[in-house]
Formats: C-alpha cells, sequence, structure tokens
C-alpha cells in the first residue's frame, strides 16, 4: 500500500491588491516506499457549499487554480496517495480560505525619533493589502545596529482592532542606532503564515541628560612639586556627546570656591567609538591648602550629569 502523506500545510500568497486564486501546498512523506511501484498523489480542494478542485502530482506539493480567491469561505482540503497497491486518504485540513493568505510585507516603514523621547522610537507602517480583504497583525523586531540578537515585540490587537498604524518602542538606549523591521499576518488565527519582513530602517533615539557620574581622579606632580592635574573621564551614560565639564573647587583654608565651565573641543568627540574620553581639566596648586574638594559634572546638549567630587589633602612637607 502507498505510504500516507502527513503534516499538510498550503499558502496562497496576494498578488497585487487582491490574492492570487492559486494553493499551493506540500505535504511529508514518513514511511517507506516501494520503488518499484510508483506512488502518485491527488491533491483534493473543496470549497465548502461549492466547488472542488483537485490536481495530480508525483511530488510532495502541488498547485491548485481555485478560480478566485474564495476569500472567508472555509475550505477543506486533503490529499489521496494511490498506486497498484491501494489508496490512502491523508487527514483533512479545515480552515478559513483567509487563515491561508500571505500577505505582502508592511509598505511605507518609518521609523521617527522625536526630541524629548529619549527611550522610545516610533514606527509607522502602512497595511499592504486592504483591511476589507483581510484583518492583519502586525510583529516588529528591532536590534542595535550591529548587533544579530534581535528583541520581539506583537503590536496589540487592540491596535489593529482600532486600524491604528503605528506604534512606540519604548525602553530603549538613548544616542544608539537601532534597525527595525516589521511583518504581518491574519488578524484571527495563530496558524496564519506570517509575511517577510520589511526591509530595514535604522534610526538613532535622541539624546538624554547624562546619568552618571564621570569618573574623576588626580595625578599628582613629581618630587616635592605642590601642583597636581585634575582628569575625568566621560560618564558611562553619558547619553550623548559631552561638550563641557563644570569644575567647582573649594579651599577649606579660606573657604573660597572657584567655578569654572570647562569646555570640550568637539573634534576630540568621537560618537562612533565606543572608547570613553579621557580630558585634562586643570591644573591647582596646593600651596598654603591644606585640603581641596573638587566637584565635576558634565553636560550634554539635554542636560547635567550626577556630580563627582574629590577630596586632595595636601602633600606632606
Amino acid at each position: 500500500r502507498p505510504v500516507r502523506a502527513e503534516n499538510l500545510s498550503c499558502v496562497a500568497e496576494q498578488e497585487n491588491d487582491t490574492i492570487s486564486p492559486i494553493l499551493s501546498c506540500r505535504w511529508e512523506v514518513l514511511g517507506p516506499q516501494t520503488k518499484a511501484v510508483q506512488t502518485t498523489y491527488k491533491l483534493m480542494v473543496e470549497v465548502l457549499l461549492g466547488n472542488t478542485y483537485n490536481v495530480t502530482t508525483t511530488h510532495n506539493r502541488a498547485r491548485v487554480s481555485l478560480g478566485t480567491f474564495p476569500s472567508h469561505m472555509e475550505l477543506d482540503v486533503w490529499v489521496l496517495a494511490y498506486n497498484l497497491l491501494g489508496t490512502i486518504e491523508s487527514e483533512h485540513l479545515r480552515q478559513d480560505a483567509n487563515d491561508l493568505v500571505k500577505t505582502y510585507p508592511p509598505s511605507s516603514v518609518k521609523v521617527i525619533a522625536e526630541q524629548g523621547f529619549p527611550t522610545s522610537l516610533l514606527v509607522s507602517w502602512a497595511h499592504p493589502i486592504h483591511k476589507t480583504i483581510i484583518k492583519l497583525t502586525y510583529q516588529i523586531r528591532f536590534c542595535p545596529h550591529g548587533s544579530h540578537t534581535w528583541s520581539y515585540l506583537t503590536v496589540p490587537h487592540a491596535s489593529t482592532y482600532d486600524d491604528k498604524t503605528s506604534f512606540r518602542l519604548q525602553n530603549l538606549q538613548p544616542v544608539k542606532d537601532y534597525v527595525i523591521q516589521v511583518r504581518c499576518k491574519c488578524f484571527r488565527s495563530n496558524l496564519c503564515h506570517w509575511s517577510n519582513w520589511s526591509t530595514n530602517v535604522t534610526e538613532t533615539t535622541p539624546e538624554d541628560r547624562p546619568t552618571s557620574k564621570p569618573d574623576l581622579w588626580q595625578i599628582s606632580g613629581s618630587g616635592k612639586s605642590e601642583e597636581v592635574q585634575l582628569i575625568c573621564k566621560d560618564p558611562e551614560f553619558s547619553n550623548g556627546r559631552i561638550t563641557a565639564f563644570g569644575i567647582t573647587i573649594q579651599y577649606h583654608k579660606n573657604g573660597s570656591l572657584e567655578r569654572e565651565i570647562i569646555p570640550v573641543n568637539e573634534s576630540r568627540a568621537d560618537r562612533s567609538s565606543n572608547q570613553r574620553r579621557v580630558t585634562l581639566l586643570k591644573r591647582i596648586s596646593l600651596a598654603d591648602k591644606p585640603f581641596v574638594r573638587v566637584c565635576v559634572i558634565a553636560n550634554n546638549s539635554v542636560g547635567t550629569s550626577p556630580q563627582a567630587c574629590l577630596g586632595i589633602p595636601a602633600k606632606p612637607s
């Protein structure tokens, strides 16, 4: 006897603004077959309360034309395997015809970075096919540029039910390039076929104020030198290009304060580099100063970092 066809699956693809009437099906033949006796397969498609279509093949796949795609009608699909030793019928695949549709990817995908929203990006798209033909649900995937690890987010059904074509990605990192794609499938069933992914769109999240302190330290002069150099490194989470450092120096001898803004040379700032830049802030003398307290903040175009402070005792005589 012939081996029964298993794991039958079918798909009808979008064609221009509608759905192709061609139903493509494939199946598996899992058991051993007698090579001396050729097996033929007949793909059967019945539109319930309508016509029945069939096509014959010796392979494990076939395409059958339904004339016009039977939107929102139930299909009954099965495979007959037969040879000189008998006939065996596969299990039946009974589904709404629209559950078998694979559409084009979403079109006109755009990603917008909005000032004031440093940890989010607004993704928008257009339906690939009119909603009266098939109702769609959407999935977005995104990753930092250069990464191969995607994060997946299915757009909540309430949004697609309201016919919205945009969604805001949240909890992203400021000033980071993200690659984003969108795909879709029919709304009503988990068995529907996902479309291919849309082409890549890359966008950078806006700047945010620095959320960590700069690293601050001193380098003392050699020998009996009473001069020290104040050095700092950009905050680990600069969230943008550091444009200046604000430095406050307090001399405890007389309680006086010095404040100064130290600009950063833009040509030295390299946003594409992962290295945190080191900046020489100032040289100060400890002569006649038993103790000095130095505090530094880092500024970018959005705001100011938390403060880093350093106490410097005078050198022993």
